[in-house]
């Protein structure tokens, strides 16, 4: 027996199945949920911690589970909290290729309900004063290898406080090892994060003006997500 795919999203998202939709308030006008998802962010890493011994990042030769991944996002957010003072609502800008690192200071910073900062690393230095400026930031994660992008703006970011650089290596003068962080914790944190918080702060491209940073909010992002799964999983029934 064959079903249309308006019969398939029907199923999936009406009472009782996978992809509920509810209506809800949301800042005061009615908008429609996934009744069954998480709360933040946080809570997505907490869930995705139960798949134990999967592998979550290859980055090379290196791999990382799952459950271990999610240790060390509790360590870098007990970190930064405990040794470096980072408090709900502070920006923690991020500056680096893709590696383990990226995604580590990310949702150690929002797990602690602190903002994501997703500064373009095809940026250059002017542009990136100017986004770590405009976003207010209180800490910055950086490359070594795109380090001297920033090291000559650094004393003109009046909000930045703390550098973190990541890769082996000497240290600049005033600047901290984000190796110094990446430890394992398994208490999750508790601070408290709303669904309509801040989550990250993504630049536009500005390729009219000056880029903008459009933030997006943990209920935004936890329905991306579940917009993504619940997409594939009714295309492959067809």
């Amino acid at each position: 027996m064959s079903f249309t795919y308006e019969q398939i999203v029907e199923q999936m998202t009406g009472p009782g199945g996978p992809f509920e939709l509810v209506l809800e308030d949301v800042g005061g006008l009615p908008m429609r949920n996934f009744k069954n998802r998480e709360r933040s962010i946080r809570e997505k890493l907490a869930n995705a911690g139960a798949r134990q011994g999967m592998p979550a990042i290859v980055c090379g030769e290196r791999r990382i589970a799952y459950d271990e991944m999610v240790r060390l996002i509790w360590g870098v957010s007990h970190e930064l909290k405990t040794r470096h003072g980072l408090k709900k609502g502070d920006r923690v800008a991020i500056l680096a290729y893709n590696s383990p690192e990226w995604l580590l200071a990310a949702f150690g910073a929002t797990s602690a309900a602190a903002i994501g900062v997703a500064l373009n690393g095809w940026w250059q230095t002017e542009e990136l004063e100017y986004g770590l400026n405009d976003s207010g930031s209180r800490f910055l994660v950086v490359d070594r290898r795109l380090f001297p992008r920033v090291e000559p703006i650094l004393s003109k970011v009046p909000s930045l406080e703390k550098v973190f650089l990541t890769g082996d290596g000497p240290l600049p003068a005033g600047v901290v090892s984000f190796d110094d962080l990446v430890v394992e914790r398994e208490e999750m944190p508790q601070d408290s994060i709303d669904e309509d918080d801040p989550f990250m702060i993504l630049y536009t491209s500005g390729t009219t003006g000056r880029s903008k940073g459009c933030i997006t909010t943990h209920r935004g992002t936890i329905a991306q997500v579940l917009g993504i799964i619940f997409a594939g999983m009714a295309n492959s029934i067809l």
